[in-house]
């Protein structure tokens, strides 16, 4: 049996990742799991796994360094998973002359927009450079590699040296309640969710729906979203854009939903949306929600993303969105009133697809024997 510390920063305790499928794994395994989580403050233990996390994210090096190291003395671990360059290079140093198994889980971008949006040029360069450096380093520092997705590990192809990898986000099937397909008749119900931005496509959205009740004036168009807005702005630009929708057009709004929560939420969707920018970053990131809305069995329009196209086809359960298409898409959804049988071959291939390839059963048990063999 090994003790194992999961410790993030830029995760909660009960990420969907960490928590519902990586922390259970091992502890079903037999394993000692701990998790530590950096951006809040939670001392709590659920089934077995005791979380301790502490909101260390504002404190500068020299007292997170201290942080770190009563953590390691309290729990021991013989291997530790992280999800971020900078902890990891204060948990090698914490860590110096210890035979530990330190594990890097890439499934962020860094640099990534997020860290240099506020800075302009040239700065935004020389952040972008640096952080670059970092994150290679905390390659070079880490005993093994772990993959979210494909094009993350791209600029580690030169650590040859290190053991490395892919353990994608395919969802266990015990958190989705599959129900049988209903053929569409009065009304259908769209779904997004993530936050209500430009950049992630919620505007589009909202034209999709406009576009799909005047395309079926006789139909209920009901628009399920779960998320927020990030800013006054937003909300206000989007609140007028909803305001102005078709009569026909019924939205319910939700805040961002717990993992249990979540998953029963999209058990009662007929189409699930994700139409985001598709700028560099975008394209190259995984969305690991499209797994929990194949697990649901109903058809996806989402973003011609190249990430999602490096791993699968949704051509046979869904629609790519181009960026543009808006008027094609809403008449291919309208489609599925008429074409039940269509309707039901994408709901069956959906299911089909995740069952037989992407559900994390079929994964587990490589993640627990690359983690502790």
């Amino acid at each position: 049996m090994s003790t194992i510390l999961f410790y993030s920063k830029v995760h909660n305790s009960f990420d969907d990742r960490t928590f519902y499928h990586h922390a259970i794994a091992l502890k079903e395994s037999g394993h000692k799991v701990f998790i530590f989580s950096e951006i809040e403050d939670l001392h709590s233990t659920e089934i077995g796994i005791k979380i301790i996390s502490q909101n260390i994210s504002h404190l500068k090096p020299a007292k997170r360094y201290r942080e770190i190291n009563k953590l390691l003395l309290f729990t021991n671990p013989d291997i530790i998973i992280c999800d971020y360059p900078t902890s990891i290079i204060l948990l090698k140093i914490c860590l110096l002359g210890k035979k530990k198994r330190l594990i890097y889980d890439i499934t962020e971008w860094v640099p990534s927009k997020k860290n240099i949006n506020k800075v302009k040029f040239p700065l935004n360069i020389v952040k972008s450079v640096i952080l670059l450096i970092i994150n290679l380093l905390a390659g070079i520092l880490s005993n093994r590699l772990m993959f979210g997705e494909y094009h993350k590990s791209l600029i580690f192809k030169l650590h040859w040296f290190q053991i490395k990898k892919t353990v994608s986000y395919f969802p266990d099937s015990k958190y989705i309640n599959y129900k049988k397909t209903i053929p569409l008749e009065d009304s259908i119900k769209l779904f997004y969710s993530g936050w209500f931005s430009i950049e992630k496509g919620f505007d589009k959205v909202l034209l999709l729906s406009s576009k799909l009740a005047e395309l079926l004036p006789d139909k209920r168009i009901e628009l399920d979203i779960v998320g927020d807005f990030k800013t006054e702005t937003t909300k206000t630009y989007f609140q007028s854009m909803i305001s102005q929708l078709p009569n026909n057009v019924l939205v319910t709004s939700t805040g961002f939903l717990k993992f249990g929560d979540f998953c029963q939420h999209i058990t009662n969707v007929d189409i699930f949306l994700d139409l985001r920018k598709n700028d560099f970053e975008n394209t190259h990131c995984l969305p690991i929600k499209l797994f929990y809305y194949m697990a649901c069995g109903r058809p996806v329009i989402y973003s011609d993303l190249k990430a999602i196209k490096h791993l699968l086809d949704i051509n046979d359960f869904g629609y790519y969105f181009d960026g543009k298409n808006i008027d094609k898409i809403a008449t291919l959804i309208a489609n599925y009133f008429e074409d039940k049988e269509l309707f039901e071959k994408h709901c069956y291939n959906a299911h089909s697809k995740f069952h037989m390839q992407y559900n994390w059963g079929l994964i587990k048990s490589d993640f627990i024997n690359f983690i502790v063999k």
